[in-house]
């Protein structure tokens, strides 16, 4: 028997490096789905490194294909009140990506989402809230009804610098051609 997802994240630095979850995630993306569960079921392990590399791993496989993450969009959810801000960003980044595959269990996360665009989350949480916010917001119309509203707090944001304008746009046209409302109209940071 080999070596086991936890015993593999154990000895990693989560937070700090990311290879061994993209290791992993390599290996969910060249079949080994066991991993991917694992992986999920790691997101409530006590060892903050243990829940980084876990949560790297599902959002790596999200980003390449989300269909292998979208049936454990539930089982995610609680990640998302974690402590440290490094494994909330990289689920709700997840959350988004599987937002067209089941856009009702992913936005479930807005109301943390909305606390993180409006909270000081620091930019990289903020910056992953408003990828989840265009990502989920281009599924339907009534979805970006939903979540317009908090792309335009975010862009007001202090966390916004001239990366994050751009990500707010990219975002917004994302979403805005299914809304009819026009982003155009907010006012550049300063």
């Amino acid at each position: 028997m080999g070596v086991s997802t936890l015993q593999r994240l154990e000895h990693s630095k989560g937070i700090v490096s990311p290879a061994p979850g993209k290791l992993l995630a390599n290996e969910v993306l060249a079949g080994d789905t066991t991993i991917l569960e694992e992986a999920v079921g790691l997101l409530g392990h006590q060892d903050k490194m243990v829940r980084a590399g876990a949560g790297k791993t599902i959002e790596q496989v999200s980003t390449a294909e989300p269909g292998l993450v979208t049936g454990y969009l539930p089982q995610l959810l609680p990640s998302l009140q974690v402590p440290e801000p490094q494994t909330r960003w990289m689920v709700l980044h997840a959350l988004g990506c599987c937002a067209g595959l089941d856009p009702g269990t992913a936005l479930e996360a807005l109301p943390r989402a909305e606390a993180f665009a409006e909270g000081n989350s620091g930019a990289c949480l903020w910056g992953a809230t408003v990828v989840y916010l265009g990502y989920a917001g281009s599924t339907l119309e009534a979805n970006v009804r939903a979540v317009y509203p908090n792309l335009e707090s975010a862009a007001q944001a202090p966390e916004i610098k001239k990366g994050g304008w751009r990500e707010i746009c990219g975002c917004m046209t994302r979403a805005s051609p299914k809304s009819g409302l026009g982003w155009r109209s907010l006012p550049r940071p300063a």
